[in-house]
């Protein structure tokens, strides 16, 4: 008998997967990430456009020239340097 007593105390307790305080806890302390979610669920309602492939696509195309200069810029912060030509670079790009 104390075999079965002690086996139920040790059941393991199994919350859902999906309740109200892991959500609440994954976004705690990121509210861009919310704001960007509930922006991009907006603007998919608005537009049936929104979130096909070649619109994405093209975000992705548009963003990228400013994220390799972003992270060149990053490199040379992280190395102590001072570097100021990002700019003077970066006014051709969208040529």
């Amino acid at each position: 008998m104390s075999e079965t007593k002690a086996a139920q105390e040790l059941k393991p307790v199994v919350s859902p997967a999906f309740s109200a305080s892991s959500v609440r806890s994954l976004f705690a302390g990121n509210d861009i990430v919310v704001v960007l979610l509930i922006f991009a669920a907006f603007a998919s309602l608005a537009s049936p456009i929104f979130l096909t492939e070649g619109n994405l696509k093209n975000i992705l195309n548009q963003a990228s020239v400013l994220g390799i200069l972003a992270c060149a810029q990053f490199l040379v912060v992280l190395i102590g340097g001072f570097d100021l030509s990002v700019a003077a670079i970066m006014w051709p790009c969208p040529l």
